[in-house]
């Protein structure tokens, strides 16, 4: 038998069984764009995660709270701990024990809205130090100043925010000087960030953050 003939009966076998054709060349094809369709994803979402860590850069290391559990009886404690302590931050400063540690900050995610004279937003609150926050991130107020290391020692109640949270609740209004609440607690606002959008893990525009000792 030759090629040609071979070829002629294929071709006799898909105009005869039409339908069983049809199927079978649907199943090739969605099968196919089912790969593509997985491939295109996972490498999108891996390029999302590379490029959300390397916005912290390659020297900047996040601690969590927990410990390396050492049998049953601690596992409990290791998935349920919610804090680092003032003891944990001395310890990570003393050179004895990072000796090449440049600079460091706890931070908290504060959960909840912010509100001004009757507006409301769920914006990202964070409570750290600004100074860190700023150079870690290479982001600086557009007006006003970050809050000090003063600041931060006296728990003070001042805020720095990002255009959406000035958006949101101050419409046109300049919001430096002015009290936004979060919490009961009323916080002024004494900076805001430049329109900036997502850098590493947070998006700057709907951002606000505070003094962590205030958090």
């Amino acid at each position: 038998m030759t090629i040609s003939d071979t070829f002629k009966i294929a071709v006799e076998g898909l105009y005869t069984n039409k339908s069983r054709s049809l199927l079978t060349v649907l199943g090739i094809v969605i099968g196919i764009t089912s790969i593509i369709l997985m491939m295109s994803i996972g490498q999108g979402a891996e390029a999302l995660i590379i490029g959300e860590i390397s916005g912290l850069g390659a020297e900047t290391i996040v601690i969590r709270p927990g410990k390396e559990p050492t049998g049953p009886s601690d596992l409990g404690e290791t998935l349920f701990a919610d804090s680092l302590t003032a003891k944990d931050i001395a310890a990570l400063q003393r050179k004895s024990n990072v000796p090449h540690l440049i600079g460091l900050t706890p931070a908290l995610i504060v959960p909840g809205g912010v509100s001004y004279e009757g507006e409301t937003f769920s914006p990202s609150i964070l409570g750290i130090s600004g100074e860190f926050f700023a150079d870690a991130f290479n982001v600086y107020p557009s007006s006003g100043v970050l809050y000090t290391e003063g600041d931060i020692r006296q728990n003070a109640s001042v805020a720095v925010i990002g255009t959406r949270v000035v958006e949101k609740l101050f419409s046109t209004s300049d919001p430096l000087g002015e009290y936004i609440k979060i919490k009961d607690r009323k916080f002024r606002v004494i900076g805001v960030f430049p329109k900036k959008g997502q850098v590493a893990f947070f998006n700057i525009d709907q951002l606000v953050i505070i003094p962590y000792t205030t958090a």
